[in-house]
């Protein structure tokens, strides 16, 4: 909505707000740890109100970019078949569609960080007590 409670059905939605309206109404929240710098070339341009409702939306699957997946124009009107997109990948994430391959579909994956010498070092002493090291005869 708009202020005073204006509707506006005839003005241009941005495609920020398209998806930060389904977000919202999905009740979509961000962790904040989504990289939306690293996802989007145009970042700068997403309005501080919607950064986390766009990391959401970008967690759940459901924001589609066409032609370039890593240029979200979030202040571009959004088309009928932009919003057709966002609203079929809401319906995916709801698991109430099947999900389409696709490689304009913004996926972004938690990920963890690993010591890897510390992996290492849980792995050898792991191998140490159960009496597995050397795995093999003759091994030292």
């Amino acid at each position: 909505g708009y202020p005073n409670r204006q509707f506006r059905p005839e003005e241009p939605i941005p495609r920020v707000q398209a998806i930060a309206a389904l977000a919202g109404g999905l009740g979509l929240t961000s962790s904040g740890d989504v990289p939306l710098a690293t996802l989007f070339q145009d970042s700068g341009q997403i309005p501080t109100w919607a950064k986390g409702a766009i990391a959401a939306a970008t967690a759940a699957g459901i924001v589609v970019n066409h032609p370039n997946r890593q240029q979200l124009l979030p202040l571009q009107a959004a088309t009928r078949a932009e919003v057709a997109a966002f609203i079929y990948q809401a319906l995916v994430y709801l698991d109430q569609a099947p999900p389409i391959a696709s490689d304009f579909i913004v996926r972004w994956v938690r990920t963890a960080n690993v010591n890897h010498a510390r992996e290492f070092r849980a792995v050898w002493v792991a191998s140490v007590w159960n009496g597995d090291f050397p795995s093999q005869p003759g091994l030292t």
